[in-house]
């Protein structure tokens, strides 16, 4: 069994404290989304639980070991159970208990040998958030072998498992899938619902929606497409399952198996290239403006970034998402707005960094009621990063700010703000490269009337502390986890920071 990965199950929720003390709000619950232990100069991110009057209303699932441990704010365990996961992923409620439910993915090495790679078979399991419950839902699948390439590549992921907001249904679908399972629990089991992957003929049979593939080979599917990158969202009143897959977008009914259970198949091309996969790595998330609105971004995550200024040198996914586009798509009136920025293999594998896309934890502008967001996200172009905040509605640019990086979009009262890191030239003696943002951290205000930023605060020697999270109903990642900035405490919390010599302090101290 491999060893568990310490980034991975480092999604740890603790009680919130404050100046030493148990910070506890009113009824609507603490504001913050992390804790942060002053003594051990350490910190968890935060998630609530549904609670009666005097219980408590978080909790923290801890893994020590191989033991998965559910632990109160007072420090009582609710219960523990010995896994032997080694991906580990939430913030689904397959029960609607209201409690977060868990899911981790078991490796388990076989006879077979190719070349010098063991083989293993990978099996994804649930657990149930409020009892620790362990539920069998999937069945050992063996590493896919690719011959003429050498490597293995795992078939169950943390990211295998896709929901929404509003719906207990979630989907379940390997890495290189040739069909998927929508899982609805109820009378205390699971009712499963097939859906025929875009990989095989059987999608061309199976369907009646379904459009030949972007490459114009005369079929409609495309062998060994890729993991499905999507949640569950709702389009005129009708829950749906929407996911990015290899050069193309899906909507399939959350319905049993039938020929009309697929409603929409949009194939396109990835920078209009023939020649690229169709890779859609990255962030999806839903517009809150408008719900049958979900953008990709496909990229890598801030925290990457956060990972290379830290170690002083380019070393966490340096190939990024490989094909780099920011896409938009309208589920309900079937329309993609595609803007394609780079594919990492261009000149000899030179362009790992050129166009580069870091998307942060939260990549909408709110704008005023009735219209759609802003996009925001950074590009690493030419030795600087680019701050690219887009027209209303579109991928298209409002404005383009030099020399930024923007870490993640908060909310305080009315006013939207960007949590950003200035950066260097190359030119500048002092700097290493234009890849790394300073040791600064600043606050500015988005005003829409302008179309501007305005400062608000600035801190000096320290960028936001970053931990993996859960994913969200309205935001999910092919890594399986987000990456917020943090905040500890009441009214929206204090920004959490971490200054160059690993001292974790919050925001105004």
């Amino acid at each position: 069994m491999k060893r568990l990965s310490a980034m991975a199950f480092s999604l740890v929720l603790l009680m919130v404290m404050f100046g030493g003390q148990p910070c506890l709000a009113g009824p609507s619950g603490l504001q913050g989304n992390a804790w942060l232990d002053r003594k051990a100069n350490t910190a968890r991110v935060l998630y609530p639980i549904a609670g009666t009057s005097g219980a408590p209303t978080f909790v923290s699932f801890v893994l020590e070991g191989s033991a998965l441990k559910a632990v109160f704010p007072n420090g009582k365990t609710a219960w523990s159970v010995e896994i032997a996961g080694k991906d580990y992923c939430g913030g689904f409620d397959f029960d609607q208990d209201g409690w977060p439910d868990l899911g981790f993915v078991v490796y388990k090495p076989t006879a077979r040998r190719e070349g010098t790679h063991t083989i293993h078979t990978t099996q994804f399991f649930l657990v149930r958030g409020k009892t620790g419950e362990i539920l069998d839902v999937t069945s050992p699948l063996e590493d896919k072998w690719w011959p003429d390439l050498g490597y293995p590549t795992e078939q169950w992921l943390r990211s295998a498992l896709l929901f929404g907001a509003g719906t207990a249904v979630f989907s379940l679908a390997p890495y290189y899938a040739t069909e998927g399972f929508f899982h609805r629990y109820a009378g205390g089991r699971f009712q499963k619902d097939r859906y025929v992957y875009p990989s095989t003929p059987a999608y061309d049979q199976a369907y009646r929606n379904d459009r030949t593939n972007a490459y114009a080979a005369g079929q409609c599917f495309v062998e060994n497409s890729h993991l499905n990158n999507g949640l569950f969202i709702r389009v005129n009143g009708k829950d749906r399952l929407l996911f990015f897959t290899s050069s193309r977008v899906v909507q399939y009914a959350v319905a049993p198996f039938g020929p009309d259970q697929l409603v929409c198949d949009h194939p396109f091309l990835n920078g209009n290239r023939t020649e690229l996969a169709g890779r859609n790595y990255g962030l999806v998330a839903v517009d809150p403006a408008a719900g049958h609105v979900v953008t990709i971004i496909a990229g890598t995550p801030a925290f990457s970034v956060y990972q290379d200024l830290k170690a002083r040198k380019l070393f966490y996914d340096p190939w990024g998402s490989i094909e780099r586009h920011v896409t938009r798509y309208d589920a309900a009136a079937d329309r993609l707005d595609h803007r394609f920025f780079s594919y990492a293999h261009d000149n000899g594998d030179g362009h790992k960094y050129q166009n580069r896309i870091v998307y942060p934890n939260c990549v909408y502008i709110p704008g005023p009621p009735g219209r759609a967001s802003r996009l925001a996200y950074n590009v690493y172009r030419d030795g600087q990063w680019h701050l690219h905040v887009s027209q209303p509605g579109s991928t298209a640019d409002e404005i383009v700010l030099p020399k930024v990086f923007l870490w993640d979009i908060i909310a305080r009262g009315a006013r939207t703000l960007l949590v950003v890191s200035p950066t260097r030239p190359p030119r500048d003696p002092e700097a290493d490269s234009g890849y790394f943002p300073l040791w600064q951290t600043d606050l500015v205000s988005w005003d829409e009337s302008g179309r501007r930023v305005t400062p608000v605060n600035s801190f000096r020697n320290a960028i936001p502390h970053l931990l993996p999270a859960f994913r969200e109903g309205g935001r999910s990642a092919t890594q399986g986890v987000l990456y917020p900035v943090l905040r500890v405490g009441k009214d929206g919390g204090r920004l959490l920071l971490e200054r160059r010599d690993g001292q974790l302090f919050l925001e105004g101290e």
